[in-house]
């Protein structure tokens, strides 16, 4: 009902001027043999959360993914349970790795195989980060690309997160990025409106 709902006040508020994503999350656990959610049934997950908003999306993006396995469990129950356009990120560390150390040639391999419609990194990192890295992913990935970082890398003030990465230097960095071959560019954490 959430999920349903969710997205049609999304397509209201937008006034049919903007795509309204399903957008799908990790689901926080790490999957077997690493954690205790097998396979099987994080794709039912998945599966359930794409049937229940299937009909009222645009497109699908899985986002945030740090563990290959687990996006394939998403990918795969947004292929089979849905002609909308799939999107995939992934969080990677500064060296290129994931949480369950895989690395960006493996994870577009395994996207680009299992049908995925653009692929790219999101979150964990800031603008100079990813531009270190969108290299590997040029270099290895042949649909189009996401860059979605954070407005820098986070830090505590206070008790409090904060990104030291303006809208300005934020938004030098990404139209660098789009010029090196970034189809869709975004914010993640610490962005604004401005950004």
């Amino acid at each position: 009902e959430v999920v349903s709902q969710a997205l049609k006040l999304a397509h209201r508020a937008s006034g049919g001027k903007a795509a309204v994503a399903l957008d799908i999350g990790p689901s926080g656990k790490l999957l077997k043999p690493f954690g205790d959610l097998a396979f099987d049934d994080a794709y039912e997950l998945f599966k359930e959360e794409i049937i229940a908003g299937r009909d009222n999306a645009d497109l699908v993006i899985i986002e945030s993914m740090s563990d290959a396995y687990e996006a394939k469990a998403a990918l795969l129950a947004a292929k089979e349970n849905t002609s909308l356009p799939v999107f995939v990120t992934m969080i990677f560390d500064e060296k290129g790795k994931l949480l369950t150390g895989g690395d960006i040639a493996a994870a577009v391999a395994l996207l680009e195989g299992l049908g995925a419609d653009a692929i790219g990194f999101n979150c964990g990192l800031g603008p100079e980060q990813m531009r270190t890295l969108f290299p590997q992913l040029l270099d290895c990935c042949s649909i189009p690309m996401i860059v979605n970082p954070n407005a820098g890398l986070p830090r505590s003030v206070d008790g409090r997160t904060v990104f030291d990465v303006g809208p300005e230097e934020f938004a030098a960095v990404m139209e660098e990025l789009v010029r090196e071959g970034a189809w869709l560019a975004g914010g993640c954490c610490g962005t604004t409106p401005a950004h």
